[in-house]
């Protein structure tokens, strides 16, 4: 993964040098999708990857300043998402900007610390979980669009909010039950059947 990472930071240093916005895009996408999984590697808590942080034993409640933001993989792939969304929602193709949506919820979710933090994120996250779901439907990337609604099932749950849970909850069934109909027919020697996952090439 670090990798991964290294290549990826090289490639969009150079293509923002060259102008090849396209690239570029590419490339964010490619870091924050590298942070994310050393987000998760690195076991670093967060609201949906092991629950709320624990506040400290030396902190005083009665204490004016917060204290400051830490920074994280998924907090670094978020900042750099946030700079560059305009930019990837313009020069990047449908594949794309599915995997930078998931991949922007995805760092909201994971660096925000409890459920009023998810509340008053909520907007940051719903909106590219939707957007996803709607991009990879396009791009036939069932297992993407799985992804996506299953994200969004489980935050309404942390929210409380059963009704939009059980629906976001039947549309992820469904894109699983269509990824392991193409799975099964490409096992069987398909030729015809789209794809399930998005392209790292778009």
């Amino acid at each position: 993964m670090m990798l991964k990472l290294r290549h990826a930071l090289a490639l969009e240093h150079a293509s923002a040098a060259a102008g090849l916005d396209g690239r570029r895009a590419a490339a964010v996408v490619c870091v924050a999708e590298a942070w994310l999984a050393l987000h998760q590697k690195s076991g670093a808590r967060g609201f949906a990857t092991g629950g709320t942080r624990a506040p400290s034993k030396n902190a005083s409640s009665s204490s004016s300043s917060p204290p400051p933001p830490r920074v994280t993989y998924a907090s670094m792939a978020r900042d750099a998402l946030d700079a560059h969304m305009p930019a990837l929602l313009g020069a990047g193709g449908l594949a794309l900007r599915c995997r930078a949506r998931l991949c922007a919820a995805k760092a909201r979710l994971w660096t925000s610390e409890d459920v009023a933090a998810l509340r008053e994120d909520r907007a940051s996250i719903f909106a590219p979980l939707e957007d996803a779901a709607a991009w990879a439907r396009l791009c036939g990337a069932a297992e993407a669009e799985a992804e996506a609604h299953y994200l969004r099932a489980t935050t309404y749950d942390a929210l409380g909010e059963r009704a939009p849970r059980n629906e976001a909850a039947r549309e992820w069934r469904r894109c699983e039950r269509r990824a392991r109909e193409a799975r099964g027919a490409r096992s069987r020697g398909g030729s015809e059947t789209p794809p399930t996952r998005l392209s790292r090439r778009r």
